[in-house]
């Protein structure tokens, strides 16, 4: 082993290929397959001359970057890193090009801020969830709430979606599923209400967490953005600032617009964390690189399949070990 293939294997995290929670390790290569085929299907096979590295590795590897919908600059920021690497002698082979990789990949995610998922005392924890529609909210609520059941903490869910019947009855729905009690009231009435009543509930019979599901809304329908204000204005009425969340929830399979979107919502709201759904159906996982790389909004759950144990909480070096391992 050379001594830089050493100090690199030093300074790397121990990444999930070697953690002992291998159940997470499968979930996401399970739901990455179409990412990973991508992504390193064939560049490995490449060869490491000294004349055919560019063309041979790293320029099918930006493409098939581009094309996970990383993004430009993050794709670029990739290849130029291991331009750089290449050029002091530290790429040689196929093992060290995939240590640098998940190196490179690491840095990317480490200035991603982290989210706490501690209840307050008292509680509730209020978790807000907003996107645009299509976007799986009220399932990956459900889902949610089943991953907080698992941890021993009792979930309210409250149907504050209350323009659509079909949301507050497939709400009900998953609440039978899941045996979740639900906190609905009649279709057209005001959100802001529902979230009220319901945190006011969840204070009174002390339900670990909030769960709220919201309409599906465009930055710049001024009227739903107001609306969701408003329900977060009444929120903090009852519980602290920092027991209160908002998650953007993302659609994986709209790559490059999962970008603009969170952008277009920073820009019209507070939000504290994202959830991408869906990675299982599409190739374009590596969008996941692009948002680590344009915002520092914590990654907080992944969608890796339909089931309910499906949605996993995001972490990075299960995600890249995932990607890079066959």
């Amino acid at each position: 082993m050379s001594k830089n293939k050493f100090q690199l294997e030093k300074d790397l995290p121990t990444l999930a290929a070697e953690d002992k929670n291998q159940d997470s390790l499968k979930s996401f290569q399970r739901g990455l397959q179409k990412t990973r085929a991508l992504l390193f299907g064939r560049v490995w096979k490449k060869v490491f001359g000294e004349d055919d590295f560019e063309t041979e590795f790293l320029e099918p590897l930006f493409r098939n970057l581009l094309l996970a919908d990383v993004g430009f600059s993050t794709a670029n920021r990739v290849k130029e890193a291991l331009k750089k690497e290449r050029k002091a002698g530290n790429l040689r082979n196929q093992e060290e090009a995939e240590l640098w990789v998940k190196k490179i990949f690491l840095q990317i995610f480490s200035t991603s801020e982290k989210i706490n998922l501690e209840s307050p005392n008292p509680p509730p924890l209020v978790i807000f969830l907003v996107g645009v529609n299509g976007a799986g909210k009220t399932t990956t609520l459900a889902k949610l709430a089943s991953f907080f059941q698992k941890q021993n903490r009792s979930v309210l869910l409250a149907a504050a979606d209350t323009f659509r019947a079909a949301a507050v009855d497939q709400l009900k729905t998953w609440g039978e599923k899941i045996n979740v009690r639900v906190y609905a009231k009649e279709e057209g009435g005001d959100p802001a209400a529902v979230v009220y009543e319901a945190i006011a509930l969840g204070k009174k019979e002390q339900f670990d967490v909030v769960l709220c599901d919201t309409s599906g809304r465009l930055h710049n329908k001024k009227n739903l953005m107001e609306e969701l204000a408003k329900m977060q204005r009444v929120a903090k009425k009852l519980v602290a600032e920092e027991a209160l969340q908002t998650w953007l929830i993302l659609d994986a399979n709209t790559g490059q617009n999962a970008i603009q979107q969170t952008k277009e919502f920073l820009e019209a709201h507070a939000i504290n964390g994202l959830i991408m759904t869906k990675l299982d159906g599409t190739a374009k996982g590596g969008i996941l690189l692009g948002i680590a790389n344009e915002f520092r909004l914590p990654i907080c759950f992944v969608g890796l399949g339909e089931r309910v144990e499906d949605l996993q909480p995001f972490d990075a070096k299960t995600y890249i070990s995932a990607l890079l391992q066959e």
